[in-house]
């Protein structure tokens, strides 16, 4: 068995990398990389592939522009498997990943009726399912395809408050929240049908660093008129994160997606250390969440908002989150003060921060105040400033 990368698109066309068994090899622009593409953006040691008997891994180096795995960033440092067929980008460059000599995988059908749905192409995975692209062809429409994880089977109580959740989501009819055409189940699977936003998310975005202020403030005002609808229907997202947020280029706002997706808090840690993706993304937790998970309020959105917000404009969360361990921080200390890591950050928005993170939910503003603020914000201190740049991101 050996593994063959190819480079498909950028400066670096046709250049090919051969990983044998038991071998660790390195991408990137330095001259310690194994496969030199040619891109000023890319770190010297950008990404690296390993051959192992279980099969390909991929891990990002942690470098700026991160690396995608069939257009999903991958976690810094976290081994994540590949296949044949799959393609790596980095930078301008695309690289497609070949295993010869592997054994074929068998892989369950995917419960999308062709008579409905068209060109159904992966788009990638992540913690609670698999994302497609697909042409829904009784609406004419290109959407995106949700296939959920089997834990949210018809009897798992994930399942019901999704589908409940769901069901409240797509009559929101808010902008800013990723719209939820239909919920269907088949064969055991549970898939939604959503809205296809054409652009990057968030944290794809905070991989290469932290956004210009406004950029921020902006995103995060979008984010903050989605929470104001939802908690006027009743919902609490739950996992308010980086992740979740997706700037739509067509459009030119950022919306919100994944209602209802968030799992208690114990089924999270098993799932993310079983993954091996490492358990960062529960820094946007608050303290009342950490400590237990069911019966959040809004104001868990809210202080969620304040460190994506914070991530943004820091260029990392609030809290550093690499064991079970660390989450006690978020319970015991308050996060660093704003302008330590990101100096040009104006008082007002400091303070604005600093009371999305109140550790106690009374002390945080609505969403409705927190949107108000950023907006006001933007319009006095950034008034001649161009969202199209932040939008027109791939």
């Amino acid at each position: 068995m050996e593994a063959q990368l190819q480079v498909e698109e950028g400066a670096s066309i046709g250049a090919v990398l051969v990983v044998e068994p038991g071998q660790t090899k390195v991408l990137g622009r330095g001259p310690g990389a194994d496969l030199r593409l040619d891109d000023p953006s890319l770190a010297a040691r950008h990404a690296a592939v390993r051959l192992l008997e279980g099969g390909l891994q991929v891990v990002d180096l942690g470098a700026p522009g991160g690396t995608r795995l069939n257009e999903a960033p991958l976690p810094a440092r976290s081994p994540a498997p590949a296949e044949s067929g799959d393609l790596l980008r980095l930078g301008e460059h695309a690289v497609r990943v070949t295993v010869l000599g592997a054994p074929p995988r068998r892989r369950r059908a995917e419960p999308f009726p062709a008579a409905e749905f068209a060109h159904v192409r992966r788009l990638g995975a992540g913690a609670t399912g698999k994302v497609y692209r697909a042409r829904w062809l009784p609406r004419g429409l290109d959407v995106a395809l949700k296939l959920l994880r089997e834990e949210y089977g018809p009897e798992s109580v994930e399942h019901a408050r999704f589908l409940r959740e769901c069901a409240t989501v797509s009559r929101l009819r808010c902008p800013y929240v990723v719209a939820v055409y239909d919920v269907r189940r088949a064969d055991g699977h549970v898939f939604t049908i959503m809205e296809l936003v054409e652009g990057a998310a968030l944290d794809a975005l905070l991989a290469g660093g932290a956004l210009e202020v406004p950029a921020a403030l902006r995103v995060a005002a979008d984010v903050a008129a989605a929470l104001e609808v939802a908690a006027r229907h009743g919902v609490v997202h739950r996992d308010v994160k980086p992740a979740n947020v997706l700037l739509d280029r067509r459009a030119g706002l950022s919306k919100l997606c994944d209602f209802g997706l968030a799992k208690d808090l114990e089924a999270r840690l098993r799932t993310l250390t079983a993954q091996g993706v490492g358990l960062g993304t529960l820094a946007y937790l608050p303290p009342e969440q950490v400590a237990a998970a069911r019966g959040v309020g809004p104001a868990a959105d809210v202080y969620s908002l304040g460190a994506t917000l914070f991530h943004a404009l820091a260029g990392r969360p609030p809290w550093d989150v690499t064991s079970e361990e660390d989450l006690a921080a978020i319970l015991e200390r308050r996060p660093p003060p704003l302008r330590a890591l990101r100096p040009d950050a104006p008082p007002e928005v400091e303070a604005l921060v600093s009371a999305m993170l109140g550790r106690a939910p009374a002390e945080r503003p609505t969403a409705a105040a927190a949107g108000a603020a950023l907006r006001a914000c933007l319009a006095a201190r950034f008034p001649g400033w161009d969202p199209r740049a932040l939008f027109a991101r791939p």
